[in-house]
C-alpha cells in the first residue's frame, strides 16, 4: 500500500472509492468534489491510499471557520474518509498493524508538517 497525495488522474477513483463506501451514494463524493472547489481545499491534505495500483482509500482535510462571538478560529476539518469496503479489513488495517502506518495517522502527520511550515513563515 501507498499512501501519497492526490492527483488529477485520481479524480475518479477517489469519488469511487466514497461512492462504494457510503452504500453506493454519491453524497460523500460530491461532498469530496465541493471542497475541492472551495477555498478551504489544501491539495497536500487530500490523500489517497493505492493498492495494487488502484485507489482504496481516500482522506480529505481542509481548513474551516469557527466562529465565537467575535473571534474566527482557522480549523482543518476531518471529512470525509473512506476505504473500499473490500480494502477495509485485508489492505488498510493489515498495513497499519505491520508498518505502523494508517491513511489516517498519514493525514496527521502531513497536517502536522504543514501547519509547521505556516507558522514559521
Amino acid at each position: 500500500m501507498i499512501i501519497r497525495t492526490e492527483s488529477e488522474a485520481d479524480l475518479e477513483g477517489i469519488f469511487q472509492v466514497h461512492y462504494a463506501a457510503f452504500g453506493n451514494r454519491n453524497d460523500e463524493a460530491r461532498l469530496v468534489e465541493s471542497v475541492r472547489q472551495s477555498e478551504g481545499f489544501v491539495s497536500e491534505l487530500s490523500l489517497v491510499a493505492e493498492c495494487g495500483g488502484e485507489i482504496c482509500g481516500h482522506l480529505l482535510l481542509s481548513k474551516a471557520q469557527i466562529v465565537e462571538e467575535n473571534k474566527n478560529h482557522e480549523v482543518l476539518a476531518l471529512a470525509p474518509i473512506a476505504v473500499r469496503p473490500e480494502s477495509l479489513f485485508r489492505s488498510i488495517v493489515v498495513c497499519c498493524y505491520i508498518r505502523n502506518e494508517s491513511l489516517f495517522v498519514r493525514g496527521f502527520v502531513t497536517m502536522k508538517h504543514a501547519v509547521q511550515k505556516t507558522c514559521q513563515s
